[in-house]
């Protein structure tokens, strides 16, 4: 009896926390999946929970076979792996348009592609007129009309000819806009018209399309996130948590603008954290790929350009000289403005100088200084008021365009926050820490950061008799939550074992199991 207990026990001190913890969650998936066949008969969440399985049991074998004999293995096999996986569920998961804002986004990169092959914007092909008509094939619901639309139309025949919006009656307004090859930027637009434009060449229908734009705009943040995973010395973890979070995932793999800035922002972070932490002296080609990396990212949210600046840190005994020092310094500082000025002055000058549009009258630079007593007290009501919301939305409190029944239980929003808390611990597989005079940097940057993120909306969304600021959504502190979180990391506390697969295997985990819950809420 005694050789039988201590042969059990030899077998238990065998499983290591990893294998523990892949037990855990196959366990947790098991159950949620056999609750929601039970109380929402919903196929289509039990696939998700199986895909979580899946996801999880590849990156666990994957990490037992790569761990030990690649360094920094959950950072260049493993998260790559499941988040492009995760990602490309994401893609097809969401029904067309039902991420915000992305109706329009997807008429622009469509209109783009055409100016890219030098045809005419407005003309279309007669396959794709459902995409125009608002409410036919894009909706703002996620729920199962949008894919049974997608699974009823996707083996579709493609239709012949082409035709002008303006010739269509029921087009959405929103598509009858000037675009041109000067009118958009580049660095956020290409992406996806590429895949538009891999769909027209291959003749598929609009479904396919559709999904094609966004499988592009994913796929090439996906590479950038991926690059700034690599090249950190510093807040793999935490950048490896944020790019799992189900909001994240959601933008990545649409045609929002936020895909690609959430991506460039990511990597400009990357690349300066990577300048400061280096040895020896910094290469000019590094300098100058910096600048020119800088000055892209900058124009696609202007209030996200403190994450130039992280690069102001680098140490003078770096450069050549103090004159080269100080001369790159001026070109982070500037550069970057000067892009935003050329790309974004009429859209900065009508929110700085005009408090009006349409008929309503809005919030202008003048009015909020003009009253700074009032306007801190409106500021402070707005973060009492509205602050919760603005942070459990930041992992994804509810997906798409605030739909009700995609809202996830009180508790996964703080289990994410948890997974992001948990990130900031120094470990052997992210182990350094800045000095407290860059984290104090790091502090002051994300909150001015953050307070042109409240600004822009001020600026923008909110009308002069609003009581709060209207339009702040947690999504616009997701590129900045590398600088916060790196701003709390301590010498102090640390792991002693490696983190990263097991942050990347819960928060992969937990967003398709969050997935599935919306899955099983919203088949009606």
């Amino acid at each position: 009896m005694d050789f039988k207990a201590s042969s059990v026990s030899k077998k238990l001190k065998r499983i290591g926390k990893t294998e523990a913890l892949v037990a855990a969650l196959l366990f947790s998936i098991f159950a949620y999946a056999s609750y929601t066949f039970a109380a929402h008969s919903s196929g289509k969440s039990i696939f998700l929970c199986a895909v979580a399985g899946f996801i999880l049991i590849l990156s666990s074998a994957l990490y037992r076979f790569f761990g030990s004999k690649v360094k920094e293995a959950a950072s260049r096999i493993i998260f790559p792996v499941v988040f492009v996986v995760s990602g490309l569920l994401s893609v097809f998961f969401f029904p067309a348009g039902s991420v915000p804002d992305e109706p329009y986004h997807f008429y622009h990169a469509y209109e783009y592609s055409s100016a890219l092959t030098g045809k005419d914007p407005t003309v279309v092909r007669v396959e794709d007129v459902p995409s125009f008509t608002y409410g036919e094939f894009l909706s703002s619901s996620i729920d199962n009309r949008g894919w049974e639309y997608a699974k009823n139309h996707a083996f579709d025949f493609s239709k012949d000819g082409n035709i002008s919006l303006s010739e269509l009656g029921d087009i959405d307004p929103k598509a009858l806009s000037d675009v041109s090859l000067l009118s958009e930027l580049p660095q956020v637009r290409i992406p996806a018209s590429f895949g538009i434009l891999t769909a027209k060449l291959l003749g598929l229908n609009h479904v396919w399309l559709f999904y094609a734009g966004r499988v592009f705009s994913f796929l090439f943040s996906a590479l950038l996130i991926a690059i700034a995973v690599v090249i950190t010395p510093v807040g793999k973890n935490i950048m490896m948590v944020v790019s799992l979070f189900p909001m994240t995932l959601q933008l990545l793999g649409s045609y929002s603008y936020d895909s690609a800035t959430i991506g460039l922002t990511f990597l400009t972070i990357a690349f300066a954290l990577r300048l400061i932490k280096g040895r020896g002296l910094v290469k000019p080609m590094e300098l100058a790929g910096f600048v020119v990396l800088a000055s892209l990212m900058a124009p696609c949210k202007a209030v996200y350009f403190g994450a130039a600046l992280i690069a102001l840190l680098i140490p003078a005994k770096r450069f050549e000289s103090n004159r080269k020092c100080w001369l790159f310094r001026a070109f982070v500082f500037f550069a970057p403005i000067f892009s935003v000025l050329i790309v974004r002055a009429s859209a900065l000058s009508g929110a700085v100088s005009s408090d009006s549009s349409d008929g309503v009258s809005y919030y202008s630079l003048a009015t909020i200084l003009g009253d700074p007593l009032g306007s801190y007290v409106m500021l402070c009501r707005t973060v009492e008021s509205l602050g919760t919301f603005w942070l459990v939305n930041v992992p994804g409190d509810s997906l798409g365009w605030f739909q009700q029944n995609t809202s996830f239980p009180d508790y996964v929003p703080m289990l994410f926050l948890l997974l992001l808390v948990l990130s900031s611990i120094r470990s052997k597989d992210d182990g350094q820490c800045l000095p407290i005079s860059n984290r104090l940097f790091f502090a002051v940057l994300f909150l001015v950061c953050s307070v042109g993120v409240v600004l822009s909306l001020w600026l923008t969304w909110t009308e002069s008799t609003d009581l709060f600021i209207q339009g702040v959504q947690g999504r616009y502190f997701i590129p900045l939550l590398p600088i916060l979180v790196l701003a709390l990391r301590m010498e102090g506390m640390s792991a002693l074992y490696r983190m990263g697969f097991p942050l990347v295997a819960c928060t992969s985990t937990l967003s398709m199991c969050g997935y599935a819950y919306i899955a099983a809420t919203c088949a009606i």
